[in-house]
Parts: structure tokens; sequence; C-alpha cells
């Protein structure tokens, strides 16, 4: 019970910490730009892990789990992380069932409206709930809304705290430069998976490259090797 309360007191310190002196405060202090940045790039690769080890744990071997052909990200989470830490963190002093619920609502309709967006972009999907209890169109369900509101009480009293003290500690010079370079390749991430990803349904249809980019695309992003890297990816 005092290791709880301790927890529970350390949290409550770091969301009450105020800095009124500008120059004295750190790298991405507050809830700003910066802050929401690093926090959907750290969520996204914390999603990327999370989803590998559960599909490791489930069908008992190693299956790629990201969103963007380059490195190990899924943004579906990172948007879930920006919006649990703009939404909940305000809630800490809230009990547990309060952050449970508030984060259910917020996972099931980032999957509802990427899964949406998926298919009305790229005309695919990468998950499908159907069967499953009080599954929203085979978009979202209510054991994935659980799991949600698990990970929100987790990232709200425990990993939020964490994960913010740790980009707050990045020097500022540093800080700076570095988060001008993962714009830059997250730009050019996002880009070019949704390039490869719609490469490859035009390939069904007009096989032969009309430019230089397409080239490129066939090249590097062939079938074997988007299907490798989306292995859950179905056409609608």
């Amino acid at each position: 019970m005092n290791r709880r309360r301790m927890l529970e007191e350390k949290t409550r310190l770091f969301y009450e910490k105020k800095i009124n002196n500008r120059a004295l405060r750190p790298f991405a202090y507050g809830m700003g730009p910066l802050k929401l940045f690093w926090l959907f790039t750290v969520g996204s690769v914390l999603g990327s892990f999370i989803e590998t080890v559960w599909c490791m744990i489930t069908k008992g071997h190693f299956e790629m789990r990201t969103g963007l052909v380059l490195g190990f990200s899924i943004p579906v989470y990172g948007i879930g992380a920006v919006l649990m830490a703009v939404l909940l963190c305000r809630l800490y002093k809230k009990s547990n069932a309060v952050i449970f619920a508030g984060s259910a609502v917020i996972g099931a309709a980032v999957e509802y409206f990427c899964s949406l967006f998926q298919e009305l972009v790229f005309g695919t999907v990468s998950w499908n709930y159907e069967g499953q209890f009080l599954s929203i169109g085979g978009r979202t369900s209510l054991k994935y809304a659980f799991m949600w509101g698990f990970l929100g009480v987790i990232w709200v009293k425990l990993v939020y705290p964490f994960i913010a003290t740790a980009i707050e500690a990045i020097p500022k010079s540093a800080g700076n430069v570095l988060t001008v370079i993962l714009v830059i390749f997250t730009a050019i991430n996002v880009i070019l998976s949704a390039s490869a990803v719609l490469r490859r349904n035009e390939r069904r249809t007009e096989p032969i490259p009309s430019n230089s980019f397409e080239i490129f695309l066939d090249e590097h992003y062939p079938d074997e090797k988007i299907d490798f890297i989306y292995p859950n990816m179905m056409q609608v």
C-alpha cells in the first residue's frame, strides 16, 4: 500500500510541476507541438514493439508489425498516444476506472477512423474484427477497446510521466536538431509508404511503370516486399 501511495504521489508531483520562468523551461516543456510530435514518434515505435510481441505470444512466430516502410512504427498508436496525452492526462486525479473508460473510447475511435481512412484512401484494411462481440463494422470491437483502456491507465499513471521526463531531459540545442531530422524523416517515410502501397494496388491493372518514381517503387518495393511489411493488409 505504501508503495502504491508513493507512486501516486510521484505521479501527482509530476503533473502539478510548474516552471513559470521561460528561460528555465526544459526542451519540449508542457503540451505544445514539440512535445506532441515526440509523443507521436515514441508512441508509434512503442506500438510496433507491442504489436510484435503480441503477435509472437498469440501466433508463436515473428511477423512484421509496422505501419511505415522505413523503420518500425505504427502511426495509429502514435495518434492514440497524442490524444490520450491531450485528453486523458488532465484526469490523472480521477480513478483508474474513469481513465480506463476514456481511453477505451479514444482507442476505439482511433482504430475505427484510421481503418476507415485506410479503406477510403488506399482501398485496403489491415485489421478486421467482424464476428467479435460488439464489433463496429469490423473496424473496432469491445475486446480491443478494453485493451486500449488498459493501455490508457498505464499510459497516464506510468508511461507518460516517464517518457515526458525523458524528452524534457534532452538538451535544447540537440533536441531542436533531432526534431528537424525526425520531421523530415517522418514526412519522407509517410510519403514513401503511401506511394508504395498505392503503386502496389496500381500494378494489378497497370504493371508497366509510367515514370522514374514508379520504376523506383517497382524495384525497391515489389509486391513480395509490401506483403512482408504489411502481412495483414487486405484489398477491399
